[in-house]
């Protein structure tokens, strides 16, 4: 499992329990080269850009949300961003009115 074993190791030499469980915890996630040969993102890139798509569209200026609303927005925004939106409209105007 990586090298995550050496840094526990150095860590429990220095009794540093806290950090030591932090990473005995979380080891399986932090397997980059794997994840990397496997071309799996490990930045949070792509998860940060897709929260800026959705804030952009929900906190413009003067813009006010009940909740409900915003959540169907987020529905709608999702499914625009993910080029799902004919798909959503088409099981819209199936449903039975709010």
């Amino acid at each position: 499992m990586g090298r995550t074993h050496k840094i526990i190791a150095a860590l429990q030499k220095c009794e540093q329990a806290d950090l030591t469980s932090y990473f005995e915890t979380h080891q399986r996630r932090m397997q980059y080269l794997e994840f990397r040969e496997d071309s799996f993102p490990i930045g949070s890139g792509t998860v940060e850009s897709g929260v800026k798509q959705f804030k952009q569209r929900l906190t413009g200026a003067g813009m006010r949300w009940k909740a409900d609303n915003a959540q169907r927005m987020l529905v709608i925004r999702a499914a625009v961003l993910g080029n799902d939106f004919s798909d959503l409209w088409q099981t819209a105007a199936y449903l039975p009115p709010i």
